[in-house]
């Protein structure tokens, strides 16, 4: 396990902002949970037209982020 992601944090954004389209990892859900999943046009027009949904996405990685530097020191 590489990280445990919080109620509200985004994951696989980097599958749809990359060229390549492709996953650098795996979720594995260890409750239940409810997920919202967004394709590529819609997480455009969501960032384009919702400024606070693409500040809630670069907040929860910039969380994510720091959660993830904190372990490694």
């Amino acid at each position: 396990m590489v990280e445990v992601i919080e109620e509200g944090d985004v994951f696989g954004e980097g599958a749809l902002v990359q060229p390549s389209h492709l996953r650098a990892s795996t979720a594995i859900a260890q409750t239940p949970w409810k997920l919202a999943a967004i394709d590529e046009t819609r997480l455009k027009f969501l960032i384009e037209n919702t400024p606070n949904f693409a500040l809630e996405v670069m907040r929860s990685f910039s969380n994510r982020l720091r959660r993830f530097k904190q372990a490694m020191a």
